[in-house]
């Protein structure tokens, strides 16, 4: 099921939207990608996104700005505690300041269970619309239900060969 955090939710932390929880969220309406609120995350801030229930989920895209004057300023989106090569940065001159910006992640992170923003060398982020997927597990068969539509199925493969040979 897909879904779009859009930060239009009472502000709480964590804030909790369509099954999503963000830890450490701070809740802005200044200077955010989308009209409306967004996540803020001033130098050295992380929030961490993950699912209500604790399932799986797929981050699609999101929009964002980096804001301020300085160079380094850098938003990191990983999976938490990824090895690096599961880690996307943004930082200026790239991505340019004061603007926002729209990213789709493709199948960078499919099938996670918690995401991390985070922000440094002076960074000062706003994120909006975050753009997510809830993976579906399909649920187990209880083994005993298992094994006795196994034997009624094969009670019912008996009794039609019997009726055959009858």
């Amino acid at each position: 099921m897909a879904t779009t955090i859009d930060f239009d939710a009472a502000d709480a932390n964590p804030y909790i939207e369509d099954g999503f929880s963000i830890a450490d969220a701070r809740i802005v309406n200044g200077n955010c990608p989308i009209s409306g609120p967004c996540l803020a995350l001033n130098n050295n801030e992380a929030s961490v996104l993950t699912r209500v229930d604790g399932g799986l989920f797929d981050l699609d895209s999101m929009s964002f700005r980096l804001l301020g004057n300085g160079v380094g300023n850098t938003l990191f989106v990983g999976e938490t505690g990824a090895a690096p090569e599961n880690i996307v940065s943004f930082s200026v001159p790239a991505f340019a300041k004061n603007t926002t910006h729209f990213y789709d992640f493709g199948a960078v992170f499919e099938a996670v269970s918690s995401i991390t923003f985070y922000t440094t060398n002076g960074g000062n982020a706003r994120i909006d619309g975050v753009n997510l997927t809830a993976v579906q597990t399909a649920s187990p068969i209880p083994l005993p239900a298992a094994a006795w539509m196994l034997l009624a199925g094969l009670g019912g493969i008996a009794a039609l060969s019997r009726r055959k040979a009858a």
